[in-house]
């Protein structure tokens, strides 16, 4: 690479170089941490999670040595990027064909360390805005052998979202000057393997995201300034109500939010029933702008569950619609106290509209807050809504969230979802009961994704003709609701879907293969808890590295963690951390991880442990930070001193019958001779079982995970929460029942 530059490239370098200075103390506040660990002088190759053309001029502007920047050739050569590239140090390499020459393209790169200079790698050489880690241990391996030189992990946050974001003016300014800040870690050994490169590299975006915290304000400020810039623009909608503006859907939040604070004065949770539906985004906001938490219950459990979660938040109040209780047959009992939002809206006046509608367009958005009743100023702390944890596995728990735990969430995911220069918009089916559909609400109305919502989501026809009528780009659904779309669903409604993310439960592989079949569309595999706001780790979306195959998509994976977010695996029993690609339970860090369980301390520090959040999930982190769910802990049985998996032995019953899940679910009960047995309950036919139980051996499974003929059970369906995830607890509890005698034997 010739790095002479003729003396007219030379003076618009420096031109270049005085340009990004002065607006690193101008329309952008520039901080660099840990400069102490930039290299002041000889070789040295900086690792970094992301690398734009922005990111290069920034880090060049801020350095006084030369940078030599690896990126894709096709990139490079994209028509409004190679001008630009004149100026700096690039070192165009290939990225999805021809290896020999992308060994020889970094072999210059290797060169070029021999002789002192700088050289500056993101993961995968993929220039894009993400901010995830990308496998670049291929890469790294040619650029560095035999040579001993420091390893420097960079983390750049922020940019995204700025002047120089590719959708600025989707995205409204948070802040002005817009805050940029790189981190330098401490130089690591040339011998360090590529998983602890990515990790310090997540250690630093940790760090910085508890920095940008000091910024960050309540969820709602960034609606109301979206509200404020693009004030007609559609944000929500439903059948029924038609389409809201960002000013209406405000406007009517304001106005529902100082009618209702006579309902509420001194307390701190309300209650929320009410389906995916305008008015219940507009109870949400009402809720939110008055300084409270909003607590939406799970309607989809019967009533005993919801009684449990008004007791525990303490609700005096709860928002719901006269007829929805009628179409649900939920009876409370007269202690409740139901207010009717169908009474509400009778009693709102013009004058009460006029109001909220100067509100909405003049006020300062503390005096919003105020006048819909709010005792103090809002903080980024403050718990933003108790979500009551489904009880899978046990009796649900309120998950206390914050306004920075839902806020860094869906800051991240926007980094990663909304990834297209056009509008985009997605179908709100997910319940606001449910941590993801809650997260995708305060997603929509802070990062402009249109929200189509439909209180049904088994109502697969319907679901199908909107995703076609609103050209729908991303859809987010569950495995449960996958098998609906294709069974129900003709492909030509699904034309506009770009991208189909999937979670709540692990992707069956016989199902991924037949949904993308019919639609041509990978659905993309991430993971979350409630407790994670719930987003940990998703793999990449709508990435293209020039040829068809989506870019850091690895099958069977649930991706790599999101920015600022930090995975580990450790040993259940000892909780020493454990090395790649060996199986263990999976701790999360970051700033999505909640405040802690409603008014349960004992249960908040049974999984926190030194500000890591115990998932109860046993997984491995692969050697490029993929990470891999095998099951959840509960899901396993010790037999015979062995660790079972259930979900593996679901798979192979599932694979050795030529069947999509959900047809065989596994549990265990208590054995006297090995300790536990496993038990499968099941709807499929009684006469094929034995020959099944013969074929789970060519499915690889060890004798010792093959459960026995008599221990499989026939069930009119397979009991399943209102998210569609097993319910392990019922599961469970049917196989005791049916094998009481043996249990009390064991």
């Amino acid at each position: 690479m010739d790095t002479k530059f003729p003396e007219k490239k030379r003076r618009f370098k420096l031109f270049f170089k005085c340009l990004f200075f002065i607006l690193s103390f101008t329309i952008y506040r520039f901080r660099i941490k840990g400069k102490q660990h930039f290299p002041k002088n000889g070789p040295g190759l900086l690792a970094t999670n992301r690398l734009s053309l922005i990111d290069m001029f920034f880090l060049q502007a801020k350095s006084k040595r030369e940078i030599h920047f690896l990126i894709p050739k096709h990139y490079y050569q994209q028509w409004w990027i190679r001008p630009f590239t004149q100026f700096l140090c690039v070192i165009p390499v290939t990225t999805t064909e021809q290896p020999g020459l992308l060994v020889k393209e970094l072999r210059v790169a290797g060169e070029l360390l021999n002789n002192g200079y700088l050289v500056c790698l993101y993961p995968e050489e993929n220039a894009n805005h993400t901010g995830m880690m990308l496998s670049f241990r291929r890469c790294l391996e040619i650029i560095m052998k035999g040579r001993d030189v420091p390893i420097v992990p960079v983390y750049v946050d922020n940019i995204w979202g700025g002047f120089f974001d590719e959708r600025f003016g989707r995205v409204v300014l948070r802040h002005f000057p817009h805050p940029i800040t790189i981190y330098f870690g401490e130089a690591l050994d040339f011998r360090t393997p590529v998983s602890e490169i990515i990790g310090k590299i997540q250690e630093l975006g940790y760090e910085a995201w508890m920095v940008r915290k000091k910024q960050m304000q309540p969820v709602h400020h960034g609606f109301i300034k979206n509200v404020r810039a693009r004030p007609f623009r559609k944000i929500i909608g439903d059948e029924k109500t038609g389409d809201l503006s960002y000013f209406k859907t405000l406007v009517g939040g304001i106005a529902l939010s100082r009618k209702l604070n006579s309902q509420w004065q001194g307390d701190d949770n309300v209650g929320v029933i009410l389906p995916q539906c305008v008015a219940s985004v507009l109870a949400n906001v009402a809720v939110t702008l008055s300084g409270r938490a909003v607590v939406n219950l799970n309607f989809s459990t019967g009533i005993e569950p919801i009684l449990s979660a008004i007791r525990q938040a303490d609700l005096n109040v709860v928002l719901t619609s006269r007829e929805f209780l009628e179409k649900v047959d939920l009876e409370f009992p007269d202690e409740v106290n139901l207010v009717f939002l169908e009474d509400i809206k009778s009693t709102i006046t013009s004058k009460d509209r006029i109001k909220a509608l100067l509100l909405a367009l003049t006020a300062p958005i503390r005096l919003i807050e105020k006048m819909c009743g709010a005792r103090k100023k809002i903080k980024i702390d403050d718990t933003l809504s108790i979500i009551f944890t489904s009880g899978s596995t046990g009796d649900p728990k309120g998950v206390e969230l914050s306004h920075f735990n839902v806020g860094s969430n869906a800051d991240s995911i926007s980094q990663v979802l909304l990834t297209s220069t056009g509008r985009e918009s997605t179908m709100a089916i997910l319940p606001f009961f449910h941590s993801f559909g809650y997260m995708l609400l305060w997603l929509g109305l802070n990062y402009d994704l249109e929200l189509k919502l439909y209180p049904n989501p088994l109502d697969y026809a319907v679901i199908g003709d909107l995703i076609e009528k609103y050209k729908v780009s991303i859809v987010i659904s569950t495995p449960t609701f996958l098998r609906g779309y294709v069974k129900k669903i003709p492909s030509e409604k699904f034309r506009y879907v770009r991208c189909m993310l999937t979670g709540a439960e692990r992707m069956p592989r016989l199902l991924a293969e037949a949904f993308e079949e019919k639609y041509h569309i990978i659905p993309i595999e991430g993971y979350g808890t409630t407790e994670c706001s719930p987003v940990i780790s998703t793999n990449m979306l709508d990435c293209r590295e020039g040829g068809d195959y989506p870019c850091g998509y690895v099958p069977g994976t649930v991706g790599q963690p999101l920015p600022g977010v930090m995975v580990k695996v450790v040993d259940p029993d000892t909780f020493d951390e454990l090395p790649y690609e060996i199986p263990g339970m999976v701790l999360v860090k970051g700033p999505n991880v909640m405040k802690g369980y409603l008014n349960r301390p004992d249960l908040t520090e049974e999984v926190m442990r030194d500000g890591w959040y115990v998932t109860g999930d046993i997984g491995i982190l692969d050697h490029d930070g993929y990470l891999h769910i095998t099951d959840r802990l509960s899901r396993f049985s010790k037999i015979g001193g062995e660790m079972v998996p259930h979900g593996r032995v679901e798979e192979a019953l599932h694979l050795a019958a030529q069947l999509d899940p959900l047809v065989f679910a596994v549990t265990s009960v208590p054995d006297k001779r090995k300790g536990e047995k496993l038990v499968v309950l099941h709807t499929y036919d009684e006469n094929l079982v034995k020959d099944l139980v013969n074929k789970l051996s060519d499915q690889g499974l060890p004798n010792l995970f093959i459960p026995k003929r008599d221990y499989f059970v026939k069930v009119d369906h397979l009991p399943v929460l209102g998210s569609g995830k097993l319910d392990l607890r019922a599961l469970r509890n049917h196989a005791r029942s049916k094998f009481s005698k043996n249990i009390a034997r064991a």
